[in-house]
């Protein structure tokens, strides 16, 4: 019955830690009330992803069209080799911010080729568009900007 306890009150308090910008009170029978501080700042963008059974810094980074440094800049810390499911990651603003407006989520079977021939574009004008990216590599749910 006490162990069953503890593992729920653990279990609540490590829910609570891993919220996105939250402080916690946790209850001590002998100190009465202490404040637990925020673990990490705030997130400048509000924008957090929550992390998922085989998610990496590297597929999460690809999908929003980022970069694993500018992930790793925003989540001090974070161990990339020991992702935990559940753990909320700060994401950075739109980057890099698409002049257009216009994306193209990445369906299976996609490729820049196949894109750029449903848009009417080009794959150099999409490479331009979209620095960064891998074009021999892209991830189902990816955004792609799509030139204005």
């Amino acid at each position: 019955m006490l162990l069953h306890r503890i593992w729920q009150m653990t279990f609540r308090v490590l829910r609570l830690l891993f919220l996105p910008g939250g402080s916690i009170l946790l209850k001590k029978k002998t100190q009465g009330v202490m404040k637990v501080q925020e673990r990490r700042p705030p997130c400048p963008s509000g924008r957090y992803w929550q992390v998922r059974a085989g998610d990496t810094l590297y597929s999460i980074a690809r999908q929003l069209g980022t970069t694993l440094d500018e992930l790793l800049r925003l989540n001090p810390g974070v161990d990339p080799s020991n992702l935990r499911i559940g753990h909320f990651l700060c994401l950075p603003e739109e980057f890099p911010p698409c002049p257009s407006g216009v994306y193209w989520v990445v369906a299976p079977g996609d490729t820049l080729y196949r894109i750029a021939q449903a848009t009417g574009t080009t794959v150099d004008a999409l490479l331009k568009a979209n620095p960064g990216i891998d074009p021999l590599n892209l991830q189902v749910g990816q955004k792609i900007c799509l030139p204005g």
